[in-house]
């Protein structure tokens, strides 16, 4: 059965992502990837259920994520990667 509504809320989450990746082979046995991304979020909040409108917004801090990534190509056809 339906109740009483308790909360309203008017919720904009904004996510804006870039990345960037390089391979480096070496005598076709070895290759080196190095990448890194950086990720900025925004979420706007507006509380529609209370008056006055409670409204809030919050930018969370920008993060540098480096990777990094060795890959070997074995003799019998197998590859052995760690990142």
């Amino acid at each position: 059965m339906p109740d009483t509504l308790l909360t309203n809320d008017d919720i904009n989450f904004k996510t804006i992502l870039f990345f960037t990746q390089a391979d480096i082979n070496f005598n076709d046995k070895w290759m080196i990837t190095s990448g890194a991304s950086i990720t900025k979020s925004q979420v706007g909040f507006k509380r529609l259920s209370r008056y006055p409108v409670t409204i809030q917004n919050r930018t969370y801090k920008n993060e540098i994520s480096p990777r990094l990534a060795l890959h070997r190509k074995t003799s019998n056809g197998q590859s052995l990667f760690l990142s």
